[in-house]
């Protein structure tokens, strides 16, 4: 589904405060909580998506442009004015901790609070105007009750996980994953295997770009697919979720046993068709998935595993994506064949030693070419007048990716080059023939050029085969 411009009745949207986030199906009179905040959402429909709304006695209040970019104009500087004289001192505050509890009890804004502060702080008006900018945001930060509205999308959920909880994502950055899809070569009408432990987002991010159009085969540890929130939160449509196609792990050691005949065997397949067409919905409704609805049944659970299983065994896909916390050299080993020639895979790590290991398998098994292991670097400036520098606290490293393009194995390279060899030495020996027959030809007249110096090509012929008899009877005599 393309994303809406105004928030809606059953959409399913992130709230987000500072760094955290939430989760929300969006209902009528629904009343939710994210840090301590309890509102009702029912004043955000119609709104535009990451508009900012500050909750007021339990509901939320839509703030203009003014009320947002208020306190951010830039400082000017005056000299001759520093902080030298200024001490840590709890008593330049002149409002108590009850003071401000009361004003917040009594559902006064957390920009006019904000305010109740600065005019009661006797230290206010000697700081710098850098001073007093950073000290509005701070205290912005802590009581402001400000909220946003934003449509669910593969970058918003890795950049909140990446603040929140980078473990869950495998330390995935959000400009690492921009990087693993474009040379993923994800698209529409892809066919692509994923291997993932990163709360399904990875799957989502697949299929944003193809659209409800190709193959996705996602496979997970355990019995159960492991997606977490971020598919069955993003609006994605009955078109979209029946692109994905669930498999554990534990059948790939057995699928080299089976084969495609194999997969259509199954003496109860007939009769759990019929169940299985009536509990998929169809491809053309666009209506969007719960995440009651995303549980599957027994049937539905054999239907994806024998489609997945077709095309592995086919070994024409289009890609393959790695991003998980175990060891990623035996899922490698196990995934590659099932890719076809000349077509990417992608492995992400955190730690650049397991992709070493795959890049050391890969060259000496030579089954890719292009194969690369690169580190992602992100460095974040702040843009102000007279303060534009790279931000003091940030991450060091965004995790390595090894990327290369499959090559056939099966071809053997000595093969290859002796028939190179061969084909060389061929064609040398028709181009000899073809001048032995032009210099013999007596058709050739004296206007013909290679008739004209019919002598010399003859002469030249008659030296080279006169320096291979020398070398032949040099060799005989050698062996002798």
């Amino acid at each position: 589904m393309l994303p809406k411009s105004k928030v809606d009745y059953g959409d399913k949207i992130i709230i987000e405060k500072g760094h955290k986030f939430k989760y929300v199906t969006l209902k009528k009179k629904r009343k939710v909580s994210i840090d301590k905040l309890n509102f009702y959402l029912d004043n955000a429909v119609g709104c535009y998506y990451n508009t900012s709304f500050d909750v007021r006695n339990n509901h939320l209040h839509k703030l203009n442009y003014n009320e947002v970019s208020s306190f951010s104009s830039e400082p000017s500087i005056i000299e001759g004015v520093d902080n030298s004289t200024l001490a840590d001192n709890p008593s330049s505050q002149k409002l108590s901790h009850n003071d401000i509890e009361d004003y917040k009890k009594s559902g006064l804004a957390g920009m006019d609070l904000v305010e109740k502060l600065v005019e009661n702080s006797s230290t206010f008006d000697t700081k710098t105007e850098f001073s007093r900018v950073k000290y509005i945001k701070k205290k912005l930060k802590k009581y402001s009750n400000r909220v946003v509205i934003r449509w669910p999308t593969s970058r918003i959920i890795c950049r909140n996980y990446w603040n929140v909880a980078p473990n869950k994502i495998c330390h995935l950055r959000y400009d690492t994953l921009a990087q693993l899809l474009t040379m993923a070569d994800v698209k529409a009408k892809s066919k692509v295997v994923i291997v993932e432990s990163c709360q399904g987002l990875i799957t989502t991010a697949v299929m944003e770009r193809m659209g409800g159009l190709g193959v996705i085969i996602h496979l997970h540890a355990g019995d159960i697919p492991t997606i977490g929130y971020s598919v069955t939160n993003c609006n994605f449509s009955q078109a979209q979720m029946n692109t994905v196609l669930y498999l554990s792990l534990r059948e790939i050691n057995n699928l080299e046993s089976e084969s495609p005949t194999d997969l259509l065997t199954d003496p109860d397949l007939e009769q759990k068709d019929d169940t299985v067409k009536n509990n998929q919905a169809s491809p053309e409704e666009d209506g969007d998935v719960s995440s009651k609805q995303y549980s599957f049944d027994k049937n539905q659970r054999i239907r994806m595993k024998i489609e997945a299983k077709k095309y592995l065994l086919a070994q024409n896909l289009d890609g393959l994506i790695i991003v998980t916390k175990f060891d990623p050299l035996p899922v490698l080993q196990s995934l590659i064949k099932y890719i076809a020639p000349s077509r990417p895979f992608i492995v992400y790590c955190f730690l650049k030693e397991p992709l070493a290991e795959c890049y050391a398998y890969l060259q000496e098994h030579q089954l890719a070419i292009n194969i690369q292991l690169t580190e992602t670097w992100l460095r974040e400036y702040q843009v102000l007048s007279n303060r534009t520098h790279p931000l003091t606290m940030m991450s060091g490293s965004g995790g390595y990716l090894l990327s290369g393009i499959k090559i056939d194995s099966g071809c053997d390279h000595k093969d290859v080059k002796n028939n190179e060899n061969t084909k060389d030495n061929e064609s040398i020996n028709n181009e000899r023939m073809t001048d032995v027959n032009l210099a013999h030809d007596p058709s050739a007249n004296n206007d013909n050029f290679v008739g004209k110096h019919a002598p010399s090509i003859k002469r030249e012929l008659a030296e080279e085969d006169k320096t291979e008899t020398e070398i032949k009877k040099r060799k005989g005599n050698g062996d002798n």
